[in-house]
């Protein structure tokens, strides 16, 4: 995915009143998510139309797929929320 998320802990959101779901804290150079415009400091609401809140979440989703499928995302950014989707590339295309 060229990701790296993490939860947003329960007491971050609610001091800075930040949803719930999953922190974006590195996109990699390279990868469909950066090409997309993903980027760090962003939460993922919901894959596939499914909440999300931990990387299994995504991970249970990702590992059914293969190169070339598509994940459809719904980011939170700055009070906004957007839906993107992100294409699966080989590991080594991004590295």
């Amino acid at each position: 995915l060229g990701l790296t998320v993490g939860p947003v802990p329960e007491q971050a959101a609610e001091f800075y009143e930040l949803p719930y779901g999953l922190y974006v804290t590195a996109v990699s150079v390279g990868s469909d998510a950066e090409a997309k415009g993903v980027l760090a400091g962003d939460i993922v609401l919901k894959l596939n139309g499914e909440e999300v809140y931990t990387t299994d979440d995504i991970l249970s989703v990702k590992n059914q797929l293969e190169v070339g499928d598509s994940m459809n995302f719904t980011i939170w950014r700055d009070g906004e929320t957007y839906e993107v989707d992100i294409v699966l590339v080989d590991t080594n295309d991004i590295y």
